[in-house]
């Protein structure tokens, strides 16, 4: 007789019969596989149990099951602390990831997950504690915990919730409890684009204008790139004859252990290409003749062959803190204080779409993954234009309206181009004469 199919939940039970002192004892032992896996050897780890009987194995596997299921098994590997957690997910999970991506998520980890969160057992994190810490960064006590933007927590909270996701598909926990969590509203009006209008515009170009950083703001204007494009930009990405340039890099916040500029993939990591207009081309010749008149000052010997098209007087990268310090100011001068660098490539956006650049095109000179993102930034310049287009419509119409009431006073057998002729040499006050006599 065949022997009979384990049922579902039974997993490997066996039978063992041991004689001790010429008495036989019986007794089940069975083996289950978890879905949790061995950081170790990459294996699922295996638990055991064993009874009696058979019956009593089999319903012993099946609450090892649901204790699983249900994230309640204390198992060894969800025994450890986030500190020990984080400390292993940077270092084995985020390899692929960009410097600077991992250094953000290390600084978030350092600063405020840790000091909340770290000794604390990844099998007993709730929902209720990082809500907690949620409130707390959001409105601070006598805790003294720093008083984070909604921004800020935003962000935290998205690195704690990708580390935990990490830890369920490895089965350490069975769900991530960041799942549940309530954030703090952001402000949009603190995150609105804020391009120049005409007036502005005008008074900024005359503020920048012999200003050591000229250049690179209008460049900023003409082109759309991002800062830390513009700042990680060589001499080599410049085609002169075609009137393009190559975006495929960024500059780094930070330098590398040896001191160096880091030049990263951009941040969508696909490169594009730029056609610029004459403006523009004037501004890099311009910056051309800059760029060699600091290279004579700083001399040879003290000058870093970085090949930038944008350095500081030493020919390396300039600091991000000094091009935004700079523009803050200009901008506080002339009454618009809360324009920010990056709003000078919401201006040449704006510009683009009030001069009907097509969506598409747009989308690839500024970088953006898809469309739908170019779409969502700039959907206000697109309502305020709606206005105006029904306005084009309606004149339109009426041009047209007013072409078929000039037609009757023609008679409908002269040719159309000498009626065209006629019109040109007649005043509106002749039309109406001979529309009077007709």
């Amino acid at each position: 007789m065949a022997e009979r199919r384990r049922g579902k939940g039974e997993g490997s039970i066996t039978k063992d019969v041991k004689t001790i002192k010429g008495k036989k004892y019986v007794y089940w032992r069975g083996r289950i596989v978890t879905d949790v896996i061995d950081r170790k050897t990459g294996e699922p780890i295996r638990l055991s149990a064993s009874g009696k009987t058979k019956k009593e194995v089999v319903e012993k596997l099946k609450k090892i099951e649901y204790d699983m299921m249900d994230g309640s098994l204390p198992t060894k590997e969800s025994k450890i602390t986030l500190n020990k957690w984080f400390e292993e997910w940077t270092d084995k999970y985020l390899v692929n990831t960009k410097k600077s991506t991992r250094e953000n998520y290390e600084q978030k980890i350092r600063l405020y997950l840790s000091p909340e969160l770290g000794k604390v057992k990844l099998k007993d994190l709730s929902t209720h504690m990082i809500q907690s810490m949620i409130s707390e960064y959001a409105n601070p006590t006598l805790r003294s915990t720093p008083d984070l933007s909604p921004k800020t927590i935003k962000d935290i909270v998205s690195v704690l919730r990708t580390c935990l996701d990490q830890a369920v598909s490895l089965g350490l926990i069975s769900r991530n409890p960041v799942n549940g969590t309530k954030l703090p509203p952001v402000n949009k009006h603190n995150r609105a684009i804020r391009p120049f209008n005409e007036e502005e515009l005008q008074l900024y170009l005359e503020a920048i204008c012999g200003h050591k950083h000229e250049m690179l703001y209008k460049f900023a204007l003409y082109t759309g790139m991002r800062e830390s494009e513009i700042l990680g930009l060589t001499w080599d990405k410049i085609d002169w004859e075609h009137r393009k340039i190559l975006v495929d890099q960024q500059m780094a916040k930070k330098k590398d252990e040896n001191g160096r500029p880091v030049l990263n993939d951009t941040k969508t990591y696909k490169s594009r290409y730029i056609t610029i207009g004459p403006a523009a081309i004037q501004c890099l010749r311009d910056q051309e003749k800059e760029v060699e008149r600091k290279k004579m000052i700083a001399g040879p010997s003290c000058w870093l062959p970085y090949d930038l098209v944008f350095p500081n007087d030493t020919g390396d990268k300039l600091s991000y803190r000094t091009v935004y310090d700079c523009h803050k100011r200009i901008v506080r001068k002339i009454g618009c204080p809360e324009n920010r660098f990056h709003d000078l490539r919401h201006t040449y956006a704006t510009a683009c779409i009030r001069s009907g650049v097509d969506i598409k095109t747009l989308q690839e000179n500024l970088g953006h993954s898809d469309v739908q993102t170019t779409l969502n930034i700039y959907s206000h310049v697109f309502d305020s234009m709606k206005e105006a287009c029904a306005d084009q419509v309606e004149a339109y119409y009426k041009s047209l309206e007013n072409e078929n009431e000039n037609e009757k006073i023609w008679p409908k057998n002269w040719p159309k181009n000498e009626i065209v002729d006629i019109r040109r040499n007649f005043s509106e006050q002749k039309l109406a004469e001979i529309k009077k006599n007709a």
